[in-house]
Parts: structure tokens; sequence; C-alpha cells
């Protein structure tokens, strides 16, 4: 009876020790609070920052700031041989840098910490950049010569990442270009982006081969155009505040497809320059939508006016609300179920049709070979 009590009492605390051995293994991500020593922080630091993926090394090498970080600026963290950054202060540079292979910046929550760029840039000269992800961060910049912010060398290979990046762009030159992108062979993907620009024209992003979504465009002024350019790009999700030259390009687009374009206020942003592209879900509501480009299909928006100045060819308008008047002056013009405040068809259009569209008043029509199927003035 003794020997059996103790093989139980054995059995007991062998099963317990098992046990939490097994609780503590599987608790291995638990906060350790040490507050005397912060070892418990650092631990939980070091815990939070690997990289799966990486069998377990650390995403970050260094850690860039003002004050608490391994280095003071990037430039100095890359002349090391470092690549994987954490920004953990603001900074401000005082060089530009080329980034090495597969460059990681990224600071901490939604655009982080602010890295003032000042006069210089984020370089890629080795002509086969793997590409590079900048995440969570604030980015200042002023130029007073030409230049572009990045400007990816044009036989790279590798993909390009933007997430939650604010661009404060405050150069006093135009053509000081946040982004761009000439290559064919890379690929951009950028969602929830600013794009504070200054009052010149061409300060915004350049782009081909690309996967944008979620940007955020506000306006420096009546000189404020040419704010995206875009090339074989997917698009949804752009919104307009502030102020914009309305006599130049706003959106120029070729051979892309973009989705949901608003306005903030009642605003008016210049032309949209497009061809050989699909638009739908554009809300400008009061503003202008000028179509300048050819073979292009527009759905499903609402805006205030439309025009299609001559040279303008094949453009196809379907689901269309307007307030304002609709000027056509191109070639080819389709026009198919939309509510219309007016249409006039200027002299020069040539075959324009116009099907199950209604209008305030009656279609002024100075072009020539117009055909309409089931009109109404409503």
């Amino acid at each position: 009876m003794k020997k059996t009590l103790i093989f139980v009492i054995f059995l007991l605390s062998f099963t317990m020790n098992l046990n939490a051995g097994i609780i503590n293994k599987s608790a291995k991500y638990t906060r350790y609070d040490d507050s005397t020593t912060g070892l418990g922080d650092n631990v939980q630091e070091a815990l939070d920052n690997l990289d799966a993926s990486s069998g377990g090394i650390s995403k970050y090498d260094a850690t860039v700031g003002t004050t608490g970080a391994d280095y003071t600026t990037i430039s100095a963290a890359i002349a090391t041989g470092k690549s994987r950054l954490l920004l953990v202060d603001d900074v401000t540079e005082t060089a530009s840098f080329n980034m090495p292979d597969n460059f990681l910046l990224e600071g901490t929550g939604k655009y982080g910490f602010n890295l003032n760029m000042g006069i210089y840039k984020f370089l890629d000269n080795s002509g086969a950049n793997q590409g590079f992800d900048i995440i969570n961060i604030k980015i200042t910049f002023a130029y007073t010569v030409a230049g572009n912010l990045f400007n990816p060398n044009n036989t790279d290979t590798g993909k390009y990442v933007f997430e939650n990046v604010y661009f404060d762009n405050n150069s006093t030159v135009a053509s000081s270009l946040v982004f761009n992108n000439t290559s064919n062979n890379c690929k951009t993907f950028a969602n929830d982006i600013v794009l504070d620009l200054p009052n010149f024209n061409g300060c915004g992003w350049k782009d081909r081969h690309s996967n944008l979504a979620n940007f955020f465009i506000i306006g420096g002024g009546t000189n404020c155009g040419d704010c995206l350019i875009l090339s074989f790009a997917n698009v949804k999700g752009i919104s307009f505040s502030g102020t914009f030259a309305t006599s130049i390009t706003t959106i120029e687009g070729t051979s892309s497809v973009i989705s949901n374009i608003s306005m903030e206020g009642n605003i008016t942003i210049g032309r949209l320059e497009i061809t050989d592209c699909d638009i739908s879900g554009v809300n400008l509501y009061a503003g202008a939508f000028y179509v300048e480009g050819d073979n292009n299909n527009i759905s499903n928006c609402h805006t205030g006016t439309i025009t299609v100045p001559s040279g303008s060819n094949f453009n196809n308008f379907s689901n269309f609300r307007t307030t304002g008047t609709v000027s056509v002056t191109g070639n080819d013009t389709g026009i198919t179920g939309c509510t219309l405040n007016a249409l006039t068809i200027n002299s020069g259009a040539t075959r324009t049709r116009i099907g199950l569209t209604a209008t305030n008043t009656a279609i002024s029509d100075s072009g020539t070979g117009t055909v309409g199927v089931g009109n109404i003035v409503y």
C-alpha cells in the first residue's frame, strides 16, 4: 500500500511538471515584466520583430532615429551594410543614399515618424535592385531644383511596395516628382498613400505596371497639375482635396483601369487625359470631367460637366449622371443609358451615338452623322 501511494504521488508530480513544460513552451510569446532591468521589454520587442518567413531571423537589422536608435540617419545605417531599418524617432537626413537590394524602411503606426529628406533622394544606381518596402512613415522633402524623390532604375526586376505613406512635397520648382517609375520589369504596389503637393506642375506620382489603391491627393494651388501619370496601371480609389489647375491634366492614363475617383468638397480638377482606359465610379459632383484621349470606356459616374474635345475619339459613356452640360466635339462618341442636364454636340463632331438617354433640355446638335435611339427630355 505504501509503495502504491509513493508511485501515485510520483506519477502526479511527473504529470504536473510535464504539463507545466508544455504550457511554458506554448506561452513563449508572453510579455515578461521586469521593471528593474527592462529585460522583459527587450525580449518582447525581439519576439515582436521576428520574421517568420526568415526562420526566426529579426525582421530588422538596425534602428534609426534622432534619439534611442542605432543610427541617427538612414544613410549612415546603409553605409555600414544595414538594409532592414526600423524608424523609432523622427529623422533629418543629411545625404542622398543608394537603396540596397530588398531594402526595408518601416515606421510604427500609421504614417509613423517623420523622415525629413530635405533636398536629398532615395537613389537606385544598382541597375538590378530587387525592390524595396516603405511602410508606415511620413516623408517630407523640398526640392529647389527639379528631381525625383524615388527614381528606380529602369532595368530593375523587383517589386516596389508602399504602404501607409504620407508624402509631404514642399518643393518650390515644377517637375519634382514623389515617384518616377519607368521600368518595364518592375511592379509597384501602393496602398493608403497621401500626396500633399505644392503649387507647381508635375510634382506627383508617375508609374507604370502598377497596382495602386486609396490615394488621397491634396492640391497646393492653381498651378498644381499632372498629379498622376500612369501606364498599364490598375487603380482603385483616388480622392482629391485642395486646389488644382483646371486647364491642364490632373490624371493621365494609358492602357489603365481606374475606378472610384471622388472629390472632398465642391472642387474642380483639370483634365483627365486617358487613352485605352476603363474608368468607373467617378464622383466629381459639380466638378469638371475633361476627357482628352481615345478608346476609353467610362461608366457609373456622377459629375458636373463633361467635355470631349476635338481629337478625342471612340469614347463611350454609360450610366452617367451630370448636373451640367456634356459638350462633345470629338468623333465617334457613344452615350448610353445616361441622365444629363444638357447635351451639346458641337460642329466638328461626327458619328455621335446617343441611346436611352434622358436630358433636362433638348439635345443641341450641330454635328454630323448623329444617331439617337430612345432618348427623352425629362
